[in-house]
């Protein structure tokens, strides 16, 4: 238990002791303290270890709170002090004794004109104060208003206000740019959904005018005892929110007067630069509605409001009504919307829900979006997101999956929670009744196995790791590839696929033991790409890929995990999910379908409805991915198709500003490969009618390619050229009629044929050429299991029945092999150490001599120049930061230059980059659409729990 955890009432904290605690919330813990060196009692906020983690955090924090802090009012709660002892840092404030104001509202119900004022008043006048100092509170709602026993009004939690303009800059030292809250703590609520303004439900900037759409709000629910934005889910009140009036206040409660109806639509207002700029205009406006009234003859229509108020009990009933779906804490509203009442499911299965409610939520700062799931009850939101960051030297020490976390994030709360120990996640799932999250989190040496984690939703508490796994059981490649991850059987199982022979791994989800492992059984070769949820305790659906006549294809089949049979649900469709037992999701490109499912046959049934389009996909041969709740609720990354508009860039070897070439934009793959004179160029490709991959090759100067090499059934790949342009080796992968891998050499000037087997595997093996060697009379390439935990190195020469010379073999993965411009030299990258490095050896004919390391830490690509005076250099990349080295031999012996940076960096939009002799860097960059994603879309109203297929 952490120590946020743990009621420490009846100990000391310094001079303050801690009588008892009154509550905790998303910054931290309060308790009722008493200060030994002044006698007064205080409360005490201890704030959570992650809200002050870092110095730059905390010192932005401690500007602000004294910001704060220097709010003179008396309908402010008063900051005294704040200090840190020992490991705690806290703040003191007055203790306000008194009922919240959604108390006062259970016990009388809507209130009358005069009691709305006598609140409403000292409410706006206390904002109005932190306005004027650009101050803006962010969380206004009844829970954060305490009336006294003396009739006094005190505002509460101004620990959730940002300073909201530059008002505070000359009062607040060395601030600079305006500082937030909202920067400084992560996991807590920025704001209550009830009460948002529009803005905020949107994500944007939070001013003082979103402070009066929550008045507005407060007021409504006042005078009518109802909210102006009803919903049963979070995503239909946050559309309601967004898009919807709410109905006159009149219709509710007709002694309400127009003045102050009036006031109120002005605060709801969506557009915020037509509502009440700020709380002095709404207190300024309510103080006159109350001189009317003290003055009757110049106000009938008050008048005779105040004569037939409908205060007291008479709305008693709604207002608990109202309390239950919104008063008594969000998660009684999400649990209804997720179970509901028999006669609300009844409802549901007799008609389909429409029309759709779509809401984006964004992401965490800072970080781009990789992954977004909804948890099986629609309450949580869990993000697989990745850290953005401008320093390239700190990026260049970074390993693989160091930028990668994992946020969680209520959907009644409006900021996500970072997860502790969750860096290097690579895929991840909840449990069915949404109480766990389990994850893979990558190694710290990629010899080690990964880590599986388990994280108990709600307890504050961190994850813990309950067993190991290898990579190759969820598929990995590397951090930037898809991979098939697993899903949950039952509360209590988890099952994986296995690479070939593919069998279906059960594991323990409390141990993380293995439990079963059973042959996949099904009629055609395949490569199996991802799990999704099951369809019950022991079925799963499984997207598949191939190649037949028709192309490269995407099924998804239902798995057995207890007998291993499998069956075909959808075909030409690579991910899908089941709905209400019934009903289908699955994706075609970046469109959504539904569909009948029959359970007993365990296919799709009737015809594909398409829902709405616009989900990303990870390039241009998949399909979108997403996540659905039980509830019918479903979140997806925005963007559409990706991939279909890649260019090419290019580097000099003296300038450090890429350019465009002039080719035109293509669904180009991560694979280019140039000559040594940087002019002729060698592509992968993906062709639009069948999603194979196709080679195209020409020039840089005049900017012209074709397609070179084609199949109907077979991708050809991983292409690289020889020196002088006149030859190529390329891979050539399908599963007709068996799963195999060729290694090819051609011809890349003319139609590239006829083409020559150099090598060839059956079965899960890849067979990756990396160089050509510059006597044209051998190729380099990789040996390397499907799963990506080994590749050995390997040459063969191009005469006929040459046989391979294994290189480099082992545990460890050898990949990326480059010779020297003279042939004498082999540089590759290897994991042997833990880490990809980079490494040289001298090549000869009895293979390679003593292995150098280069690189003095990651080294992910490598490439050979020669400098204007005949110096070799090896180059050589990490995450995307080029270095070099100079390189000599002498008899044998390598020697070693400093490690220069050379001052190029790609960014995260930069595929797979080759090097000319000369320095020249050739590259592809991805298309403008496929910037980093931010948000989240969440999307409800398409399904019900009919018996019968989905309307059309």
């Amino acid at each position: 238990m952490s120590d946020s955890e743990i009621d420490r009432s009846g100990s000391d904290l310094g001079p303050y002791h801690l009588v008892r605690l009154l509550g905790r919330g998303g910054m931290g813990v309060v308790y009722e303290a008493s200060d030994a060196r002044l006698g007064r009692t205080v409360a005490l906020k201890i704030l959570r270890p992650e809200v002050v983690g870092d110095p730059e955090r905390r010192a932005r924090f401690d500007r602000e709170a004294k910001a704060l802090a220097a709010l003179q009012h008396p309908g402010i709660v008063t900051i005294h002090s704040f200090e840190t002892i020992g490991e705690d840092t806290f703040f003191t404030m007055e203790l306000v004794h008194g009922p919240t104001l959604d108390q006062v509202m259970r016990d009388e119900g809507a209130m009358s004109v005069a009691r709305i004022l006598e609140i409403g008043i000292p409410v706006t006048d206390a904002l109005a104060a932190a306005h004027k100092r650009g101050i803006a509170h962010r969380d206004i709602k009844p829970e954060n208003i305490i009336l006294g026993p003396q009739g006094q009004v005190t505002v509460l939690d101004f620990g959730l206000a940002k300073l909201a303009g530059p008002a505070l800059e000359s009062s607040v030292e060395s601030m600079g740019a305006t500082a937030s809250m909202d920067a400084t703590i992560e996991g807590r609520i920025i704001g209550t959904i009830h009460y948002m303004a529009p803005e905020q439900a949107q994500g944007g900037d939070t001013t003082p005018t979103t402070d009066v759409f929550s008045l507005g709000v407060v007021f409504y629910e006042m005078a009518t005892g109802l909210n102006p934005f009803p919903g049963e889910t979070t995503v239909s009140k946050l559309s309601s929110i967004i898009k919807d009036d709410p109905q006159p206040i009149r219709e509710h409660n007709q002694q309400v007067p127009v003045e102050l109806e009036r006031l109120i639509r002005r605060c709801l207002e969506k557009d915020p630069d037509r509502r009440w700029q700020n709380a002095l205009d709404v207190r300024n406006e309510l103080e006159l509605l109350q001189q009317e009234l003290a003055n009757p003859a110049n106000s009938p229509r008050v008048v005779e409001s105040q004569r037939g108020g409908l205060g007291g009990r008479l709305f008693l009933t709604m207002s608990i009504l109202a309390l239950v779906g919104l008063g008594i804490g969000f998660a009684i509203g999400v649990l209804l919307m997720n179970i509901g009442t028999g006669l609300e499911r009844e409802q549901m299965a007799s008609s389909w829900v429409g029309p759709p409610q779509c809401v984006s939520v964004s992401g965490p700062r800072d970080h781009e979006i990789v992954r977004a799931q909804i948890s099986p009850d629609g309450r949580t939101l869990a993000m697989i997101t990745r850290a953005t960051t401008e320093d390239a030297e700190g990026l260049a020490e970074t390993l693989p999956g160091d930028r990668q976390f994992l946020h969680l994030r209520s959907l009644d709360s409006f900021e996500s929670r970072l997860i502790e120990d969750s860096q290097r996640i690579l895929t991840g799932e909840f449990s069915p009744d949404g109480r766990s999250y389990i994850f893979v989190r990558l190694p710290s040496e990629d010899n080690l196995p990964a880590k599986l984690m388990r994280l108990e939703l709600g307890t504050g508490m961190p994850p813990v790791q309950i067993g190991v796994i290898p990579l190759s059981l969820v598929g990995y490649q590397s951090i930037d590839e898809d991979n098939r991850g697993f899903t949950w059987l039952d509360k209590t199982t988890l099952a994986f696929v296995t690479q070939a022979p593919f069998k279906v791994l059960t594991v323990d989800a409390k141990t993380g033991d293995e439990v079963t492992r059973i042959e996949l059984d099904y009629d055609r070769e395949f490569q199996p790409s991802a799990l999704y949820a099951p369809i019950d305790e022991q079925t799963f659906l499984l997207g598949v890929n191939y190649y037949d006549e028709r192309g490269y294809m995407q099924d998804v089949l239902w798995v057995d995990a207890t007998t291993g049979a499998a069956g075909l649900v959808i075909e030409s469709a690579p991910t899908a999910e089941v709905v209400l037992g019934n009903q289908l999701l699955f994706t075609k490109g970046s469109t959504l379908y539904r569909s009948g499912f029959d359970p007993v046959t365990r296919t799709a049934t009737g015809s594909a409805i398409p829902v709405f389009a616009g989900l990303r996909t990870s390039n241009s041969w998949t399909s979108g991915g997403f996540d659905v709740a039980r509830n019918g609720t479903v979140v997806h990354l925005p963007g559409g198709l990706q991939g279909s508009s890649r260019t090419i860039w290019t580097m000099d070897g003296a300038d450090v500003v890429p350019q465009r070439l002039d080719h035109p934009e293509r669904a180009f793959e991560e694979w280019v490969s140039v000559s040594a004179d940087g002019n002729q160029v060698l592509l992968t490709h993906t062709n639009d009618n069948n999603a194979m991959w196709d080679l195209w090759a020409g020039t840089i100067d005049p900017p012209r390619i074709r397609r070179i090499q084609s199949f109907p059934n077979r991708d050809i790949h991983s292409s690289v050229l020889s020196r002088d342009g006149s030859l190529a080796a390329a891979q050539i992968t399908t599963t007709q009629p068996t799963r195999s891998s060729q290694l090819v050499v051609f011809d890349p000037t003319s139609t590239g044929r006829p083409l020559r087997e150099l090598d060839g595997r059956d079965g899960g093996r890849w067979l990756m050429p990396y160089d050509i060697h510059p006597d044209n009379d051998r190729v380099v390439y990789g040996d390397r299991d499907e799963g990506g935990a080994t590749e050995a190195l390997f040459e063969i020469g191009l005469e006929e029945g040459a046989q391979p010379r294994q290189l480099l073999g082992g545990v460890a993965t050898h990949q990326n092999a480059r010779w020297s411009p003279d042939g004498r030299l082999l540089a590759w990258t290897s994991n042997e150490s833990g880490l990809f490095e980079a490494l040289v050896a001298t090549h000869g004919p009895d293979g390679l001599g003593r292995v150098v390391p280069v690189s003095a830490g990651l080294a992910q690509r490598v490439g050979w120049t020669v400098s204007e005076d005949g110096v070799t250099r090896l180059h050589y990349f990490a995450n995307n930061v080029e270095f070099l080295r100079e390189v000599r031999t002498d008899d044998g012996t390598i020697s070693l230059g400093p490690i220069v940076t050379t001052g190029r960096t790609l960014g995260d939009d930069a595929f797979y980059s080759d090097l000319d002799q000369q320095g020249g860097l050739v590259y592809i960059r991805k298309g403008l659409n496929e910037a980093p994603v931010t948000r989240v879309e969440l999307i409800s109203g398409f399904f019900t729990s009919d018996d019968d297929q989905p309307a059309e």
